[in-house]
């Protein structure tokens, strides 16, 4: 295997790739809500809290960690995530 690609890979391997999994996933679906407002994430119930408790969707609970309301909003918590992101893995592991 070509040494550059060897290392690359190390590198990623090594890298905090939860984290910049996390900012991918969020970024998408910030991108599709703001791009796709008939979407209306929000409005649908993707918060609603009753919904867990009683029909037992229980995807709700971590479905609000990727949606945010407003640029600044992302981008303050995009870039929380990628500095505390990195020293938790290098702490951690992944």
């Amino acid at each position: 295997m070509n040494p550059t690609i060897k290392r690359t890979l190390n590198q990623w391997r090594n890298g905090p790739y939860i984290t910049y999994s996390l900012i991918a996933i969020q970024t998408i679906v910030f991108l599709l809500n703001y791009l796709l407002p008939s979407l209306q994430l929000q409005e649908k119930g993707v918060m609603f809290g009753p919904f867990v408790a009683y029909y037992h969707q229980y995807w709700r609970f971590i479905t609000p960690i990727f949606l945010h309301f407003g640029l600044s909003h992302y981008a303050i918590n995009t870039i929380v995530l990628y500095f505390i992101g990195q020293q938790v893995e290098a702490l951690y592991g992944h």
